[in-house]
């Protein structure tokens, strides 16, 4: 079972029942309200927000979503549950929410669905390397399948999405995601890969469609240079060893910002996000 207690001493929701096959009740909320509800049993179990279609949610895994009426969200389950649960559009810290399989489930693993207008999510990839040394990317479904990305080991992507955020099923995978909208303190996006012959270049953001403009800051963390790139044929920035360049971005200024490495080296970063431009 998770702890309890999130940010500013606010006790994190929670529930715990035998069996839910006739459906827990968790809350009862009006619109416009964002959640993400966290499964600490040992089996799936579905969340039924309203009158909408249930989200399988694995065991250790997580699912955020935003009301757009007054509904009752109820966990379902034949099995015993337990889990918490966090209010996200609010001033505290909430824990970040995760997603790990073991056998790849039979559909997409969603992870945020009823999005509100210009959120921002963070999705980091943690999968470990196959016993093998092999490096697993993940890929991201955002919105209605028209977006998609190949998230690579050791990476991060921030996002803006309208309607929902989806992990492509797939064997032992790990990872986790923040909710950004203006909250300070979320844990911190990364990049690292090391360039063959070519130097290749990496989305680390994609806002397109986001009308609030977002403050970045990007630090490097390794011994390479690199550049930051965004709309423009010319970098942003070339970042040096020891060195941070901020940098905001939005729909009309940068929707899109990538890492540029050198061929034959390693690059590494980290990626703070400094909330809106104008809270």
């Amino acid at each position: 079972m998770p702890r309890q207690v999130s940010g500013r001493g606010v006790r994190s929701g929670r529930f715990k029942a035998n069996d839910a096959s006739a459906g827990l009740s968790i809350l009862t909320v009006p619109a416009q309200q964002t959640y993400r509800v966290i499964n600490g049993s040992d089996d799936p179990f579905e969340v039924v927000v309203g009158a909408a279609a249930a989200v399988p949610v694995q065991a250790g895994a997580s699912y955020d979503f935003t009301t757009n009426a007054v509904v009752t969200v109820k966990i379902v389950s034949d099995k015993s549950v337990q889990g918490v649960y966090e209010r996200l559009n609010s001033d505290g810290d909430v824990r970040p929410g995760r997603f790990v399989t073991e056998a790849a489930p039979a559909a997409a693993i969603e992870l945020v669905g009823t999005v509100p207008t210009n959120t921002a999510y963070r999705v980091i990839n943690a999968t470990p390397p196959r016993e093998n040394g092999t490096l697993v990317p993940i890929s991201l479904q955002i919105d209605a399948n028209a977006n998609q990305f190949s998230l690579a080991p050791e990476c991060s992507l921030d996002v803006a999405a309208t309607t929902r955020i989806a992990v492509i099923a797939a064997d032992n995978i790990l990872g986790s995601y923040e909710f950004l909208n203006g909250r300070a303190g979320v844990k911190s996006g990364r990049f690292k890969w090391k360039d063959g012959g070519t130097a290749t270049e990496k989305v680390i953001i994609d806002f397109t469609g986001a009308a609030v403009e977002h403050v970045y800051r990007v630090v490097n963390a390794g011994r390479t240079v690199f550049d930051i790139k965004g709309n423009a044929a010319a970098p942003l920035a070339t970042v040096r060893r020891d060195q941070s360049f901020d940098f905001y971005v939005s729909n009309a200024t940068n929707p899109k910002v990538s890492i540029v490495g050198r061929a034959n080296k390693q690059v590494q970063g980290i990626v703070e996000y400094l909330g809106r431009a104008v809270p």
